[in-house]
């Protein structure tokens, strides 16, 4: 391996570069490319698989899921790598799918009427993802509402 990058003719050689930093032959790239594909591709669809067995979705239904949970992960990666005027790391990585709501969602799904685990997978969801936002009385970001409301008290 060189670590050097070769000199021009009449000047210091460059500082030796760091392995981090190492331009890597096309072959390894394109391998550790698909590897890494191979590894993004199975954390995004198992849960989509794992939730939609659980709630007894059909084939076309759980392929919906499955490209659903694509989508979105591919335009999460877009808007991270590229970065959208404050928002993003504009870092290669890919943003995938959480495994920590699979077990909840599961326990869900078991427990809804037929037909209707999704709807109320889905009205969880949304729930909790508005929750931790929301105004509440003496918290900062209250509105002027409730600051009169934790007055009044």
């Amino acid at each position: 391996m060189d670590t050097a990058r070769p000199a021009t003719p009449g000047s210091e050689p460059a500082p030796p570069v760091h392995p981090v930093d190492e331009l890597l032959p096309a072959p390894r790239l394109l391998a550790y490319g698909l590897q890494h594909i191979a590894a993004m591709y199975a954390g995004v669809v198992a849960p989509p698989l794992i939730v939609g067995a659980a709630c007894g979705l059909s084939s076309t239904e759980l392929t919906v899921l499955i490209g659903a949970a694509l989508l979105t992960s591919g335009l999460a990666t877009l808007l991270q790598t590229l970065g959208v005027w404050r928002v993003g790391s504009r870092l290669p990585f890919v943003n995938g799918i959480s495994f920590a709501g699979v077990a909840p969602m599961v326990a869900v799904a078991k427990t809804a009427q037929p037909g209707h685990a999704l709807p109320e997978i889905y009205g969880g969801v949304l729930i909790a993802g508005w929750w931790p936002s929301s105004p509440r009385p003496g918290s900062a970001g209250s509105t002027a509402s409730s600051r009169r409301w934790s007055a009044a008290r």
